[in-house]
Order: C-alpha cells, then structure tokens, then sequence
C-alpha cells in the first residue's frame, strides 16, 4: 500500500519514511540533524510543513522522480533512500497542483537523501567501532599473555593485566620503563648475554614487519629468572610510518625447565647406555618400533647399525625357543591385562655367534589416558657370569661340606642374648655328649674343660662382651673330659655377629678333635730331646747353616773340637770359611742331595786356616719355609797318609807294568802308528764327551730338583688354596666397596710385580714396614703378622696402601688369600723356568752328540756352533768361570760343524783346566781378507815359553798321568787344517790366546 499523506499537511508537504528496521540506529542526536536538514529543505522548497515517519508498510512500486496524482487532488515525488543497494527509506513531497519543471525539487531531495544515508552508514560505523574497541578491550584483559603497546621511541605506553605476572612488576611501572630499561637485566636463554640487536623493538622497528618466538630471559628484583617468548608487530599510518608497535609476551619458563630436564634426563640415559653394561631399549608398543643403546657390539655381536634394523617381533626371536613363550606370555599379559608396569624376567638370548646368553630384563610399561600400554623402556643386562658362578659356588659349597664331613669338624652357634648354643651333631660327638644332657647349656660345656683351661677358654669371650670392641675372630685350644674322665684335646674359631648398637648377639664357629695331632706333637717333642742328646753327644762333628746366605745357625761339641772354635765366634762365620776354595765348588752338588746317602772327601779349614782332610755327608731340609743343610764332618787326616803311601806303591808298581809292556810291545807299535793314533784320536773325543756329560747330569739334576719341589709345594698349595678361597667368597659380600678396591690392587701388585727379598734386605724391610704399621696405631701382635706377610709376597713399602684397609677386621684373611696366590705364581714361574733351562741343555748335547765323520760341508753359522759347547758346559761358567762374548757380524761358512765343535770344547776345557776352573774366557768373532777369525782368551797361568813350540805334537801333554793324552790340540791342528784354515797361538803370564781362521769361501 501507498504512504498517504496526512491530512494536516497544506499545498507542499514533506515526509522522510523510514523502515522501522532502521530505526534502531537512529537515535536523538540524528533525529535533530536530520529534522534541521528537512526543516531547511521545506524552507528551500516553500514547504508549510515538513516530518519524518516510520512505518512497516512496503513501499510502492513508484519510479523515482515520478510525478502522480493522489486521491487527495495532491500530486507527490518520491526519491529513495538507499545503503549499499539496499532500499531503507524514501524522502515524498506532496504538491496541490502540478508543476511544469520539479528539477530543483528533485535535486535538493536527492541531496538529502544522500545526506541522510551517509550519516546513517557513518553512525552505523561508529558503531561498529564501539563494538569492536569494547572487544578488543575485554580480549586484552582477560589474555592470559602480557600484551604491550610502545610508541616509536621504544616507551611503553600500555600494558596489559597479565604483564603483572608474565614480567613481575605492575602495571604502573611497566609503563614508565622503555623497552631496553636496564632494570629489565636481559639475557640470553643461556644465561649469557643478549645484544640489543636482537630485542624485537630493534627488529620491528628497522623492518616495520612482524616477529615471531624472539626468545630470551630477564631477571626480576628478586633474582627470579624468566624465560620469556616475545611476537610482535607494528601499526602505520597513512604515510607508511610507524605510529605504535604492539608485542604479545607470554613466559616460557616451564617450558624452557622442561626442555633442560628432558635434555639432562636424555644426557643421562645415553650416559647410561654407553658406560652399563646394560643395554638399553625404547619400545613403540603402537608401531612395534624399537630404540636400542648400549654395548651392543660388546654383548651381542651386532653393530649399532646391525641391531637398530630389528623391531619387537624381531627381537622375540632372538629369545631362545624354548623361553620365547614364556616371554611372550609374560609381557602380553602385563600390556593387556594392566596389573602391573614394573616387568622383570630372566630369559636366553641370541648372539650374532649362535651363542646364548642368559639376560635379566627389567622394564616399565607406559600407559596412555585410556589405559592404553603405549610404550616399554627397560634394560638387560647379561647375567651369564653370574650364574656361571653361582654353579661353581653351588659346586664349592657342596664340595665344602664334603670336606667338613672328611675332615670330621662339628659347628656351634651361641645366642648371646638367649645363652643358649646350637650344635651339629659332630660337636655332641666330640663332647661326648647326648643332646638330653646338653640342651644348649653353655654351663653344661664349661664343665666339660679342664679346669686349667677353662679361664683362658671363656676369658676372650668376657672381654669381648664387656668392651663391645670390633673384633670378631675367636681361636680357642684346650682339653675336655669325655665320659671315661679321659683328656681329650679340641680346636677351633669363631666369628662374632655384631648388633646396631656394635654390641655382640651372637657367636659362631667350628671345632675339631685334635686328640691325635697333639698326641704327635709330644712325640715329636721327645724325638726331639732324643735327637738333641746325640747331636751333642756324637763324636762325629755336625754343622747346620742356611742355603740362602750361608750362615751357620747351628754345630754340635765335637765340631767345635774339630774345628777348634769357640761357641760364641762360630755364628759370626761364614761356611765359606770351612772349606777349601776347590772344594767349595765341588760341595754344592753334594748339597743338593735330598736324601743324605751321597759323601764326599774335602779340605776343611780349622780355625786360622789350617787345612785337614775330610769326609762330609749332607742333607739338605726345609723349616719356616727357609731351606736348611746338615754337614756330618768325619776327620780323614790320619786315613790320607796312609793311603797316600798306598797311592804311591801302586803308582810305581804300575808304572813298572806299564815299561814291561812298553818293551814288550814296541815293534808292534811302530808298525800299527797311524791306526792308534787313529784310535787315540778317537779315544780323546770319547773322552771329552765323558766330561761334558759329567758337568750336564749336575746342569740338569738342578731344574729337576726346582721342579720336583715346585710339584709338591703345589699339591699342598691346592687343597689349602681352595680352603681359603672359600672363605674368602664368604667374606667378600661384608666388604666395602673401597676395601675390594685396595685388595684388589694389592693383589695385582704381589702376583704380578713381586719381588723376593733374601738376607739383611728382607730383615729391613719388616722391620720398616711393622715400625710404619705400629706408627698408624695397629696392635702390635697385628702388625707383625702384616709386615712379615707383605715382604714375603714380595712387597716392599707398606705405606703406598691405605692405612686403614690394614686396620680392617679382615686384613689376616684377604693377606692370607693373596700370599697364597703368591705362592702358585712362584712355584709355577719356577717350573717354567726349570723346563726351559732342560730343553736348550738337552737340545744342545743332542747336536753335541751328532759326532760323526762327514765328508760333505754344511753352511752354518759359527756363532751358533759355539753357543752349542757354551750351553754344555754352562755348569763351569756358572761356578767360578765368566765368559765374555765380543762378537761382530761374520757370515755363515760352509764347514764340518761336528768337527769345529770339538775345536771349541777342547780350548775351552783346555782353558778350564789351566785356570784351575776359576777364570774368565773372552771369546771373539770378526772377518778379515776373507776369512772368519775366531778368538779364544783365558786369564790363566799362561804356556812356558819352552813348552809353546811342542803344544801341537802328539801325546805332548803337561797334565798328570790319566788327565790327558796329549792328542786335543794335535786334533784341533789337523781340523783347521782340514778347513784349509790356521790356528795361532799367544801366551804370557795371565794371558793366552788360541786364534782359529777358517775361509769363508769353499774355493780357498
């Protein structure tokens, strides 16, 4: 329907209508504006009466500008109001009568309608602006981050209420600081310094672009640090300037804390994985992915590279087939069933060798918010070691108790607090009791003791009790009543259990009969008073001294008498002094007789050197781990003449038989000369051979004696080993963890750096180390058994160790454990030692030995050919006799080397015999003009200048009858010769020198 217009309204009326949905931003102030406009437009149009209406009506379809006619006789214009396309209202103008040009009426309504639909789009803008100030406002004080406006300058101008807390001052100071004030105290995340570069004001401003996560620290007035994120942008004007720059700070020092205790937690998880032996694994329970660290490749065989390919499933087949369902079960109930998270299991696994290992896997399970298992870490670790060990231990232990079973020992416990003591039935047998009449009664085994006894039995115990001290070993020897009323003899130990309060709660041990034993040692002891009265009764003399230093420790009367010594004088003497310097050398292979049925004739030296002849037997034994020698000396002076002169008769008688046959057998000698002396030539090999041999039975009879007592202080040394080791495993669970460390170095340092200290050494330093010991306040009984047991295991300075692992309560039975491994290292050492010294003998008589004619020569190497007669006669060379080797480089030659090694041996024994077998030998190699010198020198008397020209002529001899044939050095002669070579000598007084040249080309 059409707007009428009212009935008030005379010729030319005006009336704004608008739609009622705009009427709710038409408020008072605009209604005036828009009532003056009107008002002014009537009075520009001649109007009486001008107003605006609302009205729901639709409005009619009437072009604009149209001129029509109304019922009224009225003629009406209408011009339309529009915003943004849309129709909100028309301007009508009702004339009384029709017009014939409307353009100026058309004109100032279209201008006001255009007037009215920009104030109405300006106050819907306002509006909107409103609105969204209003939202922007309650958006940035409800922000749960800072929010910051700066101007240009970098002044703070705004903050919002949570900048209070993200940057810990209020909101009144914020804005009166600058960005860079330096009561802000930047930092870098680190803790370092932060340039002002790098503030995001800085940034914004020189790129007038927004920033994003600028992250760094401040610190408050009270030393509070806080991890700050800052994005920021900046607002410009029309001119492209900066007007404001506006930053959103949040804090991020959780985070910040988050991320450093994860990297520390990922620190120690990779330290873990890389020092354990542990190897450790991270498993995707989603994806069946998993992380694997550790020492791998140590363990399992595999490079990282290798193990890192294998996910779950993979690795179930590494479990042993016959574990591997348990396994599964195991962690398949666990993950679904959700009863537990903390997993531990001991399975088999594979190595990359086929091997397995028996492995601990201990492991957490991870569940998500929906009780869902996400995630497995945990580690295994190889246990296959220890459960080696606790076979053997299981072993041990059985092994123990059969030996306790053998070794018939019973044993006690004693609850201090109750008074009352537990047997196993071992003891009730070595009481002699029933378990009725016992009934754990401690007054019931005191009555058992001697009465003698039974104080020095009970009074370590009260002491103990009474002064509650660490000491725990308890060691008792006494005699008890059997039910016969016979004396029966028993030892034992035991070891204190201490409380909290290191007062003593309970007492336990083991205890043996030692009836028997004891009944040995008094017969052992009248053995020894028997002995006693015949050693110094005899009137055959008598003289003990120590193998090591040749001291006397001991001599019988009738030595005294002999010897004609004083019995205080006799131990300041050394049994070099008793015997002839010839035989003193000869007495040492008799010492090493172990039985005593071996004598032999010496020169003995009474007291101011007088000489006499004597017959010594000797026995070699060993006491307090020293070995000791007993002489029995019997005077042959007056037996000497007389077989002296016998001597002489049969002498002459002989040499009487010898002219008979001499005559009798000249002419034949003439005739058959070069076969006897082809005979005698071989006699004197045969010969020679026979004195080599003699020296190497001595040279060999040693290293088997070192041998054959090394075997036995091993079979003793295993079964009293494996006793202390026993213990020891017993005791290593109660030791700490430094006291394994020093026991451990102590022991590496005996068995494997050990010395063995002899004499006055060995006397300084026990005496050093117990005066050290004593100084740090260890008991004097104590320190004694220390100091001895650690220079016996071949240790010299107690005080390189920590004083107070000497002080530990366990010190006796962890020495006592390493003297023992002391004692196997030395013996086997010896053993070895001995075995090597046989072979290269034994090899060295074997080409020794290989003398026979060849007519074909050999290359060779002469320095290896003298080591062969070196080696045999090693005995000489070690007793009196040094030799010195002056060798150059010298090729190999081609020779006869069976027959150069009698060349060598009859020099040298030659050398042996004119020093009296007490010298030195200088031997010495070097070429010259094509030949191969070799230089044999001894300090002995020398040749008489007379006697040089004849040495190399048969049968000339300057020996005695029966010590020569006078045919070596005829036969050394010929086999230079045979070499095509020379043989040179040169004699003075303390000087001669044989010089052998032999070609080194076969052709010369």
């Amino acid at each position: 329907m059409e707007a009428e217009p009212q009935k008030n309204l005379s010729f030319e009326s005006f009336v704004i209508n608008l739609s009622y949905s705009f009427s709710q931003f038409i408020e008072g102030n605009f209604q005036i504006f828009l009532s003056n406009q009107l008002n002014l437009l009537a009075k520009f149009l001649h109007a009486t009466r001008a107003e605006i209406q609302f009205t729901n009506q639709r409005f009619p379809s009437i072009s604009v500008g149209q001129f029509i006619e109304t019922p009224n006789s009225l003629f009406r214009i209408v011009e339309e109001i529009k915003i943004k396309d849309k129709l909100v209202g028309e301007i009508i103008v009702f004339f009384q009568k029709e017009k014939d040009n409307f353009q100026e009426e058309h004109r100032a309504m279209r201008a006001l309608a255009e007037m009215t639909s920009i104030q109405i789009v300006r106050r819907d803008i306002k509006q909107e602006l409103r609105d969204e100030r209003d939202l922007l406002n309650s958006i940035m004080e409800s922000s749960p981050a800072a929010i910051t406006v700066l101007d240009p300058s970098g002044n703070i101008i705004y903050a919002n209420k949570a900048s209070e807390s993200i940057l810990g001052i209020s909101t009144d100071l914020i804005t009166k600081r600058k960005y860079n004030a330096p009561q802000w105290r930047h930092t870098a995340i680190d803790g370092g310094p932060w340039p002002e570069e790098k503030h995001p004001f800085v940034i914004v401003s020189k790129t007038k672009a927004p920033v994003s996560d600028i992250r760094h620290a401040i610190i408050d007035a009270k030393g509070v640090v806080r991890y700050l994120s800052v994005s920021g942008s900046p607002i410009l004007d029309d001119k492209k300037e900066i007007k404001y720059l506006v930053f959103i700070v949040t804090e991020i020092s959780e985070s910040i804390r988050r991320d450093k205790e994860l990297a520390e937690s990922e620190f120690k998880y990779r330290t873990i994985a890389e020092n354990t032996q542990s190897i450790i694994y991270d498993i995707s329970l989603v994806t069946g992915e998993v992380h694997w660290e550790g020492p791998i490749e140590e363990v399992l065989g595999y490079s990282q590279g290798e193990y890192s390919a294998f996910n779950l499933d993979a690795a179930y087949q590494f479990v042993h087939p016959e574990d591997r369902d348990r396994v599964v079960h195991y962690y398949e109930n666990a993950i679904y069933s959700q009863k537990q998270s903390q997993l531990q299991i001991e399975y088999r696994y594979r190595t990359k060798s086929g091997n397995y290992l028996h492995m601990e896997d201990s492991s957490i399970i991870i569940y998500n918010i929906n009780g869902e298992a996400i995630r497995a870490i945990g580690a295994m670790v190889n246990r296959t070691e220890k459960i080696q060990q606790e076979q053997k231990i299981l072993e041990r232990e059985r092994n123990l108790r059969l030996a306790m079973d053998v070794s018939r020992l019973g044993f006690w416990k004693w609850d201090v607090h109750k008074n009352h003591i537990e047997w196993s039935p071992r003891v009730y047998e070595i009481y002699d009791l029933s378990e009725e009449e016992f009934q754990g009664s401690i007054d019931v085994m005191l009555s058992r003791i001697h009465p003698e006894d039974r104080e020095s039995a009970y009074a370590p115990i009260e002491e103990m009790l009474k002064s509650k001290t660490n000491n725990r070993d308890y060691f008792f020897q006494y005699r008890i009543f059997d039910r016969q009323n016979r004396i029966r003899w028993v030892e034992g130990m035991g070891q204190f259990e201490f409380g909290p309060d290191n007062s003593p709660i309970s007492l336990l041990g083991m205890v043996g009969d030692i009836t028997e034993r004891k009944r040995s040692e008094e017969a052992l002891l009248a053995s020894e008073k028997r002995f006693q009265s015949f050693y110094q009764f005899t009137k055959e003399a008598i003289l003990i001294f120590r193998e090591r230093d040749l001291k006397v420790v001991d001599v019988n009367q009738a030595f005294l008498h002999l010897f004609q010594y004083e019995k205080q004088d006799i131990f300041s003497i050394h049994f070099r002094r008793l015997i002839s310097i010839r035989s003193f050398s000869e007495i040492q292979s008799l010492a090493l007789d172990e039985e005593g049925k071996k004598s032999l004739e010496v020169v003995a030296l009474k007291k101011g050197g007088s000489p006499f002849s004597a017959q010594v037997t000797a026995k070699r034994y060993r006491d307090q781990d020293e070995n000791f020698i007993v002489f029995n000396i019997i005077d042959l002076s007056f037996l000497r003449e007389v077989e002296e002169l016998k001597k002489i008769n049969e002498e002459i008688l002989s040499r009487n038989r010898i002219i008979e046959n001499q005559k009798m057998e000249l002419q034949h000698a003439f005739d058959d000369l070069k076969k006897t002396q082809s005979q005698l030539i071989q006699s004197e090999k045969m010969a020679l051979l026979g004195q080599l041999l003699a020296g190497i039975a001595h040279e060999i009879n040693n290293p088997i004696g070192a041998i054959k007592a090394s075997n036995l202080n091993l079979k003793e040394w295993k079964y009293k080993y494996q006793k202390c080791f026993e213990e020891f495993l017993k005791l290593k669970p109660q030791l700490t963890e430094e006291e394994l460390n020093v026991f451990s170095n102590l022991r590496e340092e005996a068995v494997l750096f050990g010395d063995f200290f002899t004499g006055l050494l060995d006397a300084k330093l026990k005496k050093q180390n117990l005066e050290y010991l004593l100084s740090q306040g260890i008991p004097q009984n104590m320190a004694k058994r220390i100091s001895f047991d650690f220079v016996e295991m071949g240790l010299s300075d107690v005080s390189k160790f920590p004083i107070d692992f000497f002080k530990s309560k366990h010190i006796i039975s962890l020495m006592d454990f390493i003297m023992w491994e002391v004692i196997y290292q030395r013996n086997t050492k010896t053993i070895s030692t001995a075995i090597d010294r046989v072979s290269k003998i034994l090899y060295a008589l074997k080409n020794y030995s290989h003398f026979e004619k060849s007519e074909r020569k050999e290359l060779i190497s002469i320095h290896d050919n003298l080591e062969i007669v070196f080696t045999i006669y090693q005995n000489h060379f070690k007793k009196g006799v040094e030799l010195v080797k002056n060798y150059q480089e010298i090729p190999p030659i081609w020779c006869y080397p069976d027959d150069l090694l009698h060349i060598w041996s009859n020099l040298i024994f030659n050398s042996f015999q004119a020093m009296k077998f007490s010298g030195s030998i200088q031997v010495s190699t070097f070429v010259n003009n094509g030949y191969v010198f070799v230089s044999i020198i001894d300090n002995g008397p020398g040749i008489l200048p007379e006697h040089l020209p004849k040495i190399f002529d048969p049968f000339f001899t300057t020996k005695k009858l029966g010590e020569g044939t006078g045919l070596g050095l005829d036969i050394v002669r010929k086999v230079v010769e045979k070499h095509k070579g020379r043989i040179q000598v040169f004699s003075e007084p303390g000087r001669t020198e044989f010089q052998i040249s032999l070609p080194i080309s076969d052709q010369v």
